[in-house]
């Protein structure tokens, strides 16, 4: 069972990546980015 009913593409996993090396996260410490498409709610 898959909640989004399908897999993530390469571009939504590329995505997170970007967003986790950008300067937009310096303030972050400790965070665990799910890119799951939900499978750890189930």
């Amino acid at each position: 069972y898959i909640p989004m009913q399908r897999f993530g593409g390469d571009d939504e996993l590329k995505t997170a990546v970007l967003f986790l090396a950008s300067p937009g996260t310096s303030y972050c410490t400790g965070v665990i980015l799910n890119v799951d498409g939900g499978w750890v709610s189930v």
